[in-house]
């Protein structure tokens, strides 16, 4: 009768061991499930908020870009009144303008995304060029006053 009694106890404990074992292998995989479910979703965020970003940014450069083509377009209608052996030299640094202003339209539109630090890279250079055809536009027109 002892004898009846302990396997019975040994094996209500191993049958109790092994069901509570499962159980809690079960809990850490929904743990795993949740926490790569919450990392997707944390990824899905982060991708629409860069993309969100891209996208303000280019609308940004092209409304900036317009800016600078009707800049040029005034500037040639300004220009009509000007000397002819001034209206040359405009002529030609409109036409260096004009290209520089297409070939950031033509990299803006261009421009595919390639990782984080290759964006940050293009962002850079592009801010940077901008800048650059910016002070050329100012410049033409303080020697356009001149």
């Amino acid at each position: 009768m002892k004898n009846s009694i302990l396997i019975l106890t040994v094996t209500t404990f191993l049958a109790g061991g092994i069901i509570s074992g499962c159980n809690l292998s079960e809990k850490k995989v929904q743990k795993a499930e949740d926490s790569v479910v919450n990392t997707m979703d944390n990824a899905e965020e982060m991708n629409q908020a860069l993309n969100d970003s891209i996208k303000q940014f280019k609308m940004a450069s092209e409304q900036k870009i317009d800016e600078y083509q009707q800049d040029i377009a005034d500037l040639k209608a300004k220009m009509k009144t000007e000397k002819a052996e001034n209206k040359a030299l405009y002529e030609k640094n409109l036409a260096v303008l004009q290209k520089k202003s297409d070939d950031l339209i033509t990299k803006l539109n261009d421009y595919k995304y390639e990782g984080q630090s290759n964006w940050d890279a293009f962002k850079n250079e592009f801010t940077h060029d901008m800048n650059e055809l910016g002070t050329a536009f100012k410049d033409l027109t303080v020697n356009n006053v001149k």
